[in-house]
């Protein structure tokens, strides 16, 4: 009777553990979606008058008058430099990218401020990471599928003895 429970427990305890990393393998997979290059074609444009920018929690956001606020990718290298350049007033233009709604390209009349080949190839290489722990955690979950067979397997297989039941 006790090997029953132990069995039963290691049962529900290895299913638990499948289920925890195939949600995290599609968590992963999806995210890494999400982050993938778009044509410059499929980006939303907007156009607005600058009046800010804020960190929060290592997130940058642009406040535009009428109350827009749009998210930069916050793994930008020297992105504090790029956006302390804005003065209040300036009129941007922004490329959005629909799948996660970060800003991939902002530009000024002066210039190009936020190359989008520069965006995307930043958010690409966080894009990499998820794909690759993906692609591990489902892995992961083939080889725990597998083991789980071949105990369910050997357990139909090997005949139950009544020492086993007490």
């Amino acid at each position: 009777m006790r090997s029953t429970k132990k069995r039963t427990l290691s049962w529900v305890l290895i299913l638990f553990t499948a289920a925890s990393i195939f949600c995290a393998a599609t968590f992963f997979i999806i995210r890494a979606d999400s982050t993938s290059p778009i044509k410059r074609e499929d980006a939303i444009p907007y156009s607005g008058e600058f009046l800010s920018y804020e960190i929060s929690d290592g997130r940058y956001f642009l406040s535009f008058k009428g109350g827009r606020v749009a998210e930069l990718y916050s793994g930008h290298s020297s992105l504090s430099d790029l956006l302390g350049s804005l003065k209040e007033g300036d009129r941007l233009d922004l490329l959005i990218n629909p799948k996660n709604n970060y800003v991939i390209e902002i530009s000024s009349e002066n210039g190009v401020i936020l190359p989008l080949e520069r965006a995307e190839k930043e958010i690409g290489s966080g894009n990499n990471a998820f794909l690759w722990l993906g692609i591990i955690a489902y892995t992961v979950f083939a080889l725990l599928l597998i083991i789980m067979l071949r105990g369910l397997v050997d357990s139909v297989k090997k005949p139950r003895s009544k020492k086993e039941d007490k």
